[in-house]
C-alpha cells in the first residue's frame, strides 16, 4: 500500500496482492491516517488478489468514515477487485 496526501485528502495505493499476510501492516497504516483528512480516495486499479481479512479492513474504512462524515471513494476497481466484491455481495460505493 502507498498513501499519498496532498491538503486534506489521501489517496490509498492498493498493492496487487491484498491479503492477510499485509492486512496487519496495512492497517495500520490506516489508522494512523484516521481523523487527519476530509477525503479518502482508494485505488484499486492493480488488486489481483484480496482475500476476507484485507476486505475486512476496507470495510471498517469505510465504516470509519461514514461514521466521521468523511468522504471515501474507491476508484479504478481492477475486475479481481470487483468480483470478490459481487462474491460476498459488497457494494462499496453504496
Amino acid at each position: 500500500m502507498v498513501v499519498r496526501k496532498r491538503g486534506d485528502q489521501a489517496t490509498i495505493i492498493l498493492n496487487s496482492d491484498c491479503t492477510i499476510v499485509d492486512a496487519e501492516s496495512d492497517a495500520d497504516t490506516l489508522r494512523s491516517l484516521s481523523g487527519n483528512f476530509k477525503k479518502y480516495t482508494v485505488d484499486a486499479g492493480d488488486v489481483a488478489e484480496i482475500d476476507t481479512a484485507y476486505l475486512q479492513i476496507l470495510l471498517s474504512l469505510k465504516a470509519t468514515a461514514e461514521h466521521n462524515n468523511v468522504t471515501l471513494d474507491f476508484v479504478k476497481m481492477s475486475d479481481a477487485f470487483r468480483e470478490t466484491l459481487a462474491v460476498y455481495g459488497i457494494n462499496l460505493s453504496a
